[in-house]
């Protein structure tokens, strides 16, 4: 029961905020985020190609753009109806592309459907993830490839501490949307490589990302967002080079194979 209205309120929030989603100034950690996060990724799939992907929790389409070029058909899959509309009205040209709204718990496919899956700033409001991981697993043809990211659950939990945030729970807000806190626990590559291979994962790389939440303790707070707007994936790519901050990272990047 729980669990339902977790979910329940996630979509909610995302049906409201939809429209302002891409926009709103007041989700400029997000967009720093989108950002460190985007260059990775365009790296890792710089060159691939595949036949089939699935974008799970896909949003208004982000990645729509890199995957139209790298796959020859795509499903964008969303439970907020409101956030597809958005995706729909913006990438109306892409041809290959299919549209579907549903839980990412309980994906309407085939098994092994799909050779490319991908998953970004979702898997952390799923409450039952280890459900979506053994859907995704069923989803994959063998030897293809799963891309994840989540939050490092010892930073959420700092941070959640430091603003009197509720456990298990992040705050959304944009300009004509209220703060709201919804369901978000994220994890840390102790506690998912184990799970990744007891469903049956393997070959799991761990990229850290967004290592610049430290300087946010040193930078002066008048200029951290504009630092950050401008040199954030500079200073990503800088701070990776250290272990010390790569085990400190807001983000992590999980890439599998079935």
């Amino acid at each position: 029961m729980i669990t339902a209205e977790y979910k329940e309120r996630i979509r909610e929030l995302y049906d409201k905020i939809a429209p302002e989603y891409d926009i709103s100034s007041k989700l400029y950690i997000t967009r720093i985020m989108e950002r460190c996060e985007e260059k990775v990724i365009y790296k890792i799939l710089r060159n691939k190609s595949f036949s089939k992907s699935l974008d799970v929790g896909s949003g208004t389409g982000r990645y729509i753009p890199l995957l139209s070029k790298i796959s020859k058909y795509i499903v964008a899959l969303d439970f907020s109806l409101n956030m597809l509309q958005i995706l729909k009205k913006k990438h109306r040209h892409c041809k290959n592309l299919d549209i579907i709204c549903a839980d990412a718990e309980h994906p309407p496919f085939r098994e092994k459907t799909f050779d490319f899956i991908f998953s970004t700033l979702t898997f952390d409001h799923i409450p039952n993830f280890k459900l979506m991981l053994e859907e995704i697993f069923r989803l994959l043809k063998n030897e293809r490839t799963f891309i994840v990211s989540s939050f490092n659950e010892k930073l959420l939990e700092k941070y959640r501490r430091n603003h009197g945030i509720p456990e298990n729970t992040i705050d959304f807000e944009t300009e004509n949307v209220p703060k709201t806190y919804v369901y978000e626990k994220g994890h840390t590559p102790e506690e998912l490589t184990p799970i990744f291979k007891k469903i049956g994962f393997k070959n799991i790389i761990v990229i850290s990302c967004c290592l610049w939440p430290v300087l946010l303790s040193i930078l002066p707070k008048g200029i951290r967002s504009k630092v950050l707007r401008i040199y954030g994936p500079l200073i990503d790519k800088v701070l990776r080079l250290f272990r010390l901050f790569r085990e400190n990272a807001l983000l992590y990047i999980y890439l599998v194979k079935a």
